[in-house]
């Protein structure tokens, strides 16, 4: 038999679907050969080099092999392709001091042009020819041009297939072999526990689509390690089918670890299992992925409850810690507690919610009433009918630290926060309007306290209105555990109607400690610090001049006490007037800047000079007092100054 033709250097377009393509060499001579031309290279407008004629034999011949070095390639990946000829008839190494070489064609449903690839002998004397192909996403800029193309268009999941040409073939048809594109996946790894006690099963769980082959029920292997045993095992998962899903099993031991178990020593002891991923989705090769759970022993569940003083009533907020309800550590978990009262038997039912994804302590508050319980509301109230009325919270906990299963449960009282009843002034040192050094307060409590508010710390336990003060050091004196007495100091400013409040870190608490700290805040109800008559001190013009003449001038009148007005309100502009005549205008008003300082300012046509005696008729204002205590006179009167 003869070698091939030798390769023909033209081009040609050839719209044949159904031809038969040739193999072509260089370096071969077909002289004396009678040549017969079948087919040529389908596809609708590519540029290939035309393939050698082809030789008629009459005698069965050995087709050269034709092979690709992957059935599956993800976009970027080259795939090898070989035609060997050492056990065939194809005599395409026909000089065995030059590597030759030869082409296959290359077509995808997804790209317009057919390729010719070229392959090369891989040593001189070898018969051996390979070549690399690319396949590539359709959307890929390709020079149409190029007739050393070695890249593919063709979408994900779909075949290109390369076509050999074997001109030895009996039946004289091509040889061909497919590869599909399937792009890389990011394997993952699960576990379906994040935690496991000594000797409980973990099942491991990979699932990654490139490992779906022509071959079901596959293994593969992973590295489960521990903080005591780093090295890790290898646990060898087994394929469901051809899923691309594998699983496998392993154990937590306090021993030394073996096949499918592995040693964790201590409480909530991490153990990791890795998995390496031949190709991620970014063709990544060899890249981990991991999966982690704890050992986690055991625990009865332990609750606790805080007393808490909302708006003066007691509010309990229950605390449960069992990490065994610690099941996702990507979340905070939920446990169940049912709260009840001698009042109350069947109670109620109390969702406590972790107070963090991994903390195993988990929190929920309800209210103790006299009224009928209510789960509807927030917090949930539970009816306790009277003070020292025992509560129950309970907890089922499913499995104790011995593995066992049982109630655990706490009883509690409702117990009364102290509150206040009254506060008294009363006048004790020199008389002044409001309080004065040496006027004492007397706080009067519902019920017995811990006495937890002395000397030391007054100032900062008793909170007061803004702008008022106890004084420079005021002390403290308690009558009983009931009531408080405080002296007030130099520079004390207070008046009867001041609310008084009981700060949260005086921790002021029933007797014996054990009720939820007060903040009671109660009003200077009773009592009287001594008032004095109130009166103008000054009349002081905004205006630098003898005379006033203009709509928008004005003057303060200034009082000698605070007085139960504040900035903002409104004196009756019309009760206003001055001894000599002269008048204030129409359309100005007055306005008090504060309880002290009521500002006129004047309206159009006004004749006032300062100089002028202004009165303030009072009775149509209800003036008095800061407290209340003392009405003003019905008429206050001064000289506005200049």
């Amino acid at each position: 038999m003869s070698d091939n033709n030798n390769h023909n250097q033209d081009e040609k377009e050839v719209n044949q679907p159904s031809a038969k393509f040739k193999r072509r060499s260089k370096g071969t001579s077909s002289k004396n050969k009678t040549a017969v031309i079948t087919g040529g290279i389908m596809a609708v407008g590519s540029l290939l080099p035309l393939l050698p004629v082809q030789t008629a034999y009459a005698s069965a011949i050995i087709p050269a092999a034709l092979s690709v070095s992957a059935s599956y390639a993800a976009a970027g990946e080259s795939v090898t392709i070989t035609v060997d000829t050492t056990g065939s008839d194809v005599h395409l190494n026909a000089d065995s001091s030059v590597r030759e070489t030869t082409y296959v064609v290359v077509s995808s449903p997804d790209d317009s042009q057919t390729i010719s690839v070229k392959l090369t002998e891989t040593d001189p004397n070898s018969g051996v020819f390979t070549g690399s192909l690319k396949l590539v996403d359709v959307g890929t800029v390709i020079d149409s041009n190029d007739l050393n193309r070695t890249e593919i268009r063709v979408q994900n999941n779909n075949q290109v297939t390369v076509v050999d040409s074997d001109t030895h073939s009996p039946t004289l048809n091509p040889i061909a072999r497919t590869i599909t594109r399937k792009d890389h996946v990011t394997g993952t790894v699960t576990l379906d526990k994040n935690y496991a006690v000594v000797g409980e099963t973990v099942t491991i769980t990979v699932n990654d689509a490139d490992l779906i082959t022509t071959t079901p029920n596959k293994t593969l292997d992973v590295n489960v390690a521990s903080a005591t045993y780093a090295p890790g095992i290898a646990v060898t998962l087994t394929e469901a089918g051809n899923t691309g899903v594998f699983t496998g099993t392993f154990t937590i031991t306090s021993g030394a670890s073996s096949a499918g178990a592995i040693q964790a020593v201590t409480n909530l002891e991490q153990v990791t299992v890795t998995y390496t991923d031949a190709y991620k989705a970014d063709n990544t090769a060899n890249a981990t992925s991991t999966a982690t759970m704890q050992r986690k022993d055991k625990k009865t569940g332990v609750i606790s409850y805080e007393r808490l003083n909302v708006n003066g009533q007691e509010v309990i907020e229950v605390s449960l810690d069992d990490t065994d309800l610690d099941v996702n550590p990507a979340v905070q978990d939920s446990g169940i507690v049912i709260v009840s009262s001698v009042d109350d038997v069947a109670g109620l039912t109390l969702t406590l919610t972790e107070t963090g994804p991994t903390t195993g302590v988990f929190t929920g508050r309800f209210k103790p009433v006299t009224t009928a319980t209510n789960e509807s509301v927030t917090p949930m109230e539970l009816k306790v009918a009277a003070f020292d009325n025992n509560m129950f919270v309970n907890y089922f906990d499913t499995s104790k630290a011995n593995g066992s299963a049982g109630n655990v449960a706490i009883t509690l009282a409702n117990l009364q926060v102290p509150a206040i009843t009254s506060i008294t002034a009363a006048e004790a040192g020199a008389s002044e309007n409001g309080a004065g050094a040496g006027d004492t307060l007397t706080i009067a409590f519902d019920i017995a306290t811990n006495q937890t508010i002395n000397t030391s710390n007054v100032l900062s336990k008793l909170t007061l209105p803004a702008e008022r003060s106890l004084g420079t050091a005021p002390s403290v004196s308690w009558t009983g555990n009931q009531t408080l007495v405080v002296y007030l100091d130099t520079n004390a400013v207070l008046y009867k109607g001041d609310a008084i409040a009981i700060d949260q870190s005086a921790g002021l608490k029933n007797a014996a400690g054990t009720s939820a700290v007060s903040e009671a805040s109660h009003s200077i109800d009773e009592g009287s610090f001594g008032t004095n008559l109130l009166g103008i001190t000054a009349s002081d013009a905004n205006y630098n001049s003898s005379t006033y003449r203009h709509s928008g001038q004005s003057f303060d009148i200034v009082f000698n006490a605070p007085t139960n007005k504040v900035g903002g309100d409104l004196a009756t502009f019309n009760k206003l007037s001055t001894i000599s005549g002269h008048t204030l205008g129409t359309d100005g008003s007055a306005e008090w800047q504060n309880s002290t300082t009521l500002r006129v300012t004047l309206g159009t046509e006004a004749t006032v000079v300062v100089g002028d005696t202004v009165i303030y008729d009072t009775t149509s204002d209800s003036l008095s007092d800061y407290s209340r205590e003392t009405v003003a006179p019905a008429s206050l009167q001064n000289v506005i100054g200049g």
